[in-house]
């Protein structure tokens, strides 16, 4: 099963159903085809449950938060990698599992994973540049970068990363901290892989990870675009018809329609050529 089929599993259930470390474990089929889910997710599990024989006693979140902190940063030795930040395989989950080090999102999805398998109240959370969690505690929520260790964030701490990233050109607001889905949360794994990926001119892999970003966000015009045009620079010219057409259906009046046009024509024209 290639990452294209395997995360099509997912596309007809419920966003809550999905298995969120299972599915992120297969956006590395893409550069592992080869890889055992079935033995990846066993590794991972045995990680859980090392998290839960230590929590069997504990009910109070915040507790619980630290016992997750002390057992996968200071016991595992999990961290984020700051020294090689743009390294492909910090994206890849059996890679951070076996390395114990990847990007905020891989890292945050680990922690998500233990948390939820002990009954707290997580959800991801897809700030600016940087995925975070967030925790319900009772009628508030609780702001944690398991990037650096889990540790908490205040609004103040989010104001200066946001500060260090676009250099005091953003304000923190409330729409920076609303939960994402896990059907976004692979969206964005699978767009840091892209942009790795087009930069080393990797573009069948680029292909495949916008592949499965069609998948799970099927009305997403401007992936669909971004697909055809990767299609036709690698050749696969009723492929890239395909979706500059679906392109300008769903974007009729799109900025650069008249140059997809082009391209939809010229594809159109050479069609005799192809069979």
């Amino acid at each position: 099963m290639d990452a294209v089929a395997a995360l099509s599993q997912y596309t007809k259930i419920p966003d809550d159903e999905i298995p969120l470390l299972r599915a992120a474990l297969s956006i590395a089929l893409i550069e592992y085809p080869d890889l055992d889910l079935d033995k990846e997710m066993s590794e991972i599990s045995s990680l859980i449950d090392g998290i839960k024989r230590r929590n069997d006693s504990i009910d109070y979140t915040g507790e619980t938060l630290c016992s997750i902190n002390q057992y996968l940063f200071s016991k595992l030795g999990f961290k984020g990698n700051k020294d090689d930040y743009y390294n492909p395989r910090n994206s890849l989950l059996n890679e951070v599992i076996k390395r114990k080090t990847g990007l905020p999102i891989t890292i945050s999805s680990i922690y998500l994973g233990i948390a939820w398998s002990i009954g707290l109240d997580l959800h991801g959370i897809g700030f600016p540049g940087h995925f975070i969690v967030g925790c319900r505690d009772k009628e508030e929520i609780r702001y944690l970068d398991p990037f650096n260790s889990g540790r908490e964030l205040t609004e103040k701490s989010l104001q200066k990363m946001l500060d260090e990233i676009y250099q005091g050109r953003v304000i923190l607001n409330e729409s920076f901290l609303q939960p994402l889905s896990k059907r976004m949360i692979l969206v964005r794994m699978l767009n840091n892989l892209r942009g790795i990926y087009l930069e080393n001119k990797e573009l069948l892999k680029a292909l495949q990870v916008l592949t499965c970003i069609c998948i799970l966000t099927p009305d997403s015009a401007i992936d669909i675009r971004d697909k055809g045009i990767l299609n036709y620079q690698l050749g696969n010219y009723q492929e890239a018809l395909d979706d500059l057409t679906k392109y300008l259906h769903l974007i009729p009046e799109a900025t650069d329609a008249d140059a997809i046009n082009a391209t939809v024509k010229k594809l159109m024209a050479n069609m005799t050529n192809w069979t």
